[in-house]
């Protein structure tokens, strides 16, 4: 299955490495296909940066580890009536050029979508409980 996580639920996965955002993304890579965007990288790394301690190789590190959970895409042009939040945009272009099956965030402006394309768009509890789960 492919999953694109946004950018709060990667900078959550790293800034707080033992929450449920860090063991949702340590228990996906191997189970499931990461997708993620030059958008999202740019924007963790941004967020990464500024606010966390972590030292500029770390940050390094991390956006190594996400680009390499699956592929990199570039987002296409999603049209602004498709979500409330005009910086919302590329997250749903990613979804849609990744052709991700899922988008996990907890962004409530892209939750109360619910769906978008083919993907569901999930918390991520819902996640951990509706693909992770025993």
């Amino acid at each position: 299955m492919i999953v694109v996580l946004d950018t709060s639920v990667l900078f959550s996965a790293f800034a707080f490495p033992h929450g449920l955002c860090a063991a949702m993304f340590r228990a996906s890579m191997g189970r499931h296909e990461l997708a993620t965007s030059s958008f999202i990288l740019e924007e963790l790394q941004r967020h990464l940066c500024g606010k966390t301690t972590l030292s500029n190789d770390q940050v390094d590190e991390v956006l190594k580890i996400v680009s390499h959970a699956g592929p990199v895409v570039i987002p296409v042009n999603v049209d602004a009536s498709a979500c409330r939040d005009a910086n919302d945009l590329p997250i749903l272009g990613t979804v849609i050029a990744a052709r991700a099956h899922v988008l996990v965030t907890g962004d409530k402006d892209l939750l109360v979508l619910e769906q978008f394309g083919d993907a569901m768009i999930i918390s991520p509890r819902m996640f951990v409980d509706r693909f992770l789960g025993s």
